[in-house]
């Protein structure tokens, strides 16, 4: 897969996930249910955290999402009770964190690049004077083929390591979501993170299908019904995902449009897909390719920066994500958030 494909995803994936109400139902997919009892979904928040390793390249996690402990559960009372009633539960204690990491393409690497996030996570909480804050660390994959590498840092040694040294050897699990796996009619929640893991099932296939199945699900989910905030952006983040791929025609993005039931969001979106048409979104980016604009490598990263920053100023995302997520000044991306031709 080219490295234009994969930002293509990343940024898609990057933008559905910073949505609060799509991040809140991924964490009720996640855990079981004693753990959900006891967090407060309502306290949800949603940032990027960014890194730089001994080499000084910077690192990034996509998504941190960070969701507070309800102190008056029945599950935390039962455990307090049991350490006694001198127990004080600072803030900082009472929060569990959710680092997710996508990937459209398989990598050997990625269990060790999430314990990287980890540990460089846990290292400015000691830096800080601070209780290592707990982090279940999610893999959101969605590859051509079955996700079939190690999910235990454990099984990363050879099985005789393991037998001799017991203890020693660190054990380190994440939880992967392969996509391709995920039947999207038993997901809880609202409409919202289905559609996102449905456009993600037909990525690499028939995704002008995944896209018909995708607005099927939110005439389903949202008929006779108001509609939730949010889910506009979800539909301006689908039409420009499905519009850059070369398998979904302008004609064929409209006709799927056509189906959508509620008026205000068909409407919303019709309008999106005839902007997308008019300035010849894939086209322009490859003619700009071609005719050589970019002038040597330093130019050529900043301007893959500034193009994805313009792609998620497009898909709502807020300056502070955008940072992160591009390495951009704040000015520079602040002069893309108020440029209107942008």
């Amino acid at each position: 897969m080219s490295k234009g494909e994969n930002l293509k995803h990343d940024e898609f994936c990057f933008a559905e996930m910073s949505e609060k109400d799509i991040s809140s139902d991924l964490v009720q997919n996640v855990v079981d249910d004693d753990l959900l009892e006891i967090l407060d979904l309502t306290t949800i928040k949603v940032t990027s955290e960014s890194h730089i390793d001994g080499k000084l390249r910077k690192t990034r996690s996509d998504v941190i999402i960070e969701v507070k402990i309800k102190e008056d559960s029945e599950g935390v009372k039962k455990i307090l009770e049991k350490e006694g009633p001198r127990v004080e539960m600072k803030d900082d204690v009472l929060k569990l964190i959710f680092l997710v990491e996508h990937k459209s393409t398989k990598e050997r690497l990625s269990l060790m690049q999430l314990l990287k996030y980890l540990v460089n996570i846990w290292c400015k909480d000691m830096e800080e004077g601070r209780e290592l804050t707990p982090i279940i660390p999610i893999l959101l994959y969605h590859g051509e083929t079955e996700w079939n590498e190690a999910d235990n840092l454990e099984m990363c040694f050879h099985w005789f390591a393991r037998r001799i040294l017991g203890d020693f050897i660190p054990y380190f699990k994440y939880v992967c979501l392969d996509v391709s796996k995920i039947d999207i009619s038993k997901l809880k929640g609202g409409p919202r993170l289905k559609m996102f893991f449905q456009i993600l099932q037909e990525s690499h296939g028939d995704l002008k299908k995944g896209f018909e199945k995708a607005i099927d699900i939110l005439n389903n989910g949202l008929r006779g019904r108001s509609v939730p905030s949010g889910v506009d952006r979800d539909l301006s983040n689908i039409i420009e995902y499905v519009s850059r791929s070369s398998k979904v025609s302008p004609e064929s993005l409209d006709m799927i449009i056509d189906k959508i039931e509620i008026p205000e969001l068909e409407e919303k979106a019709m309008t999106l897909a005839e902007k997308l048409e008019e300035r010849g979104f894939a086209k322009g980016r490859l003619e700009g390719e071609r005719t050589g604009r970019l002038e040597g490598e330093r130019t050529g990263r900043l301007e893959e920066k500034m193009y994805t920053a313009i792609n998620l100023k497009h898909m709502g995302v807020n300056a502070e994500f955008i940072i992160a997520a591009t390495g951009l000044s704040r000015q520079e991306v602040e002069d893309i958030l108020l440029d209107p031709t942008l």
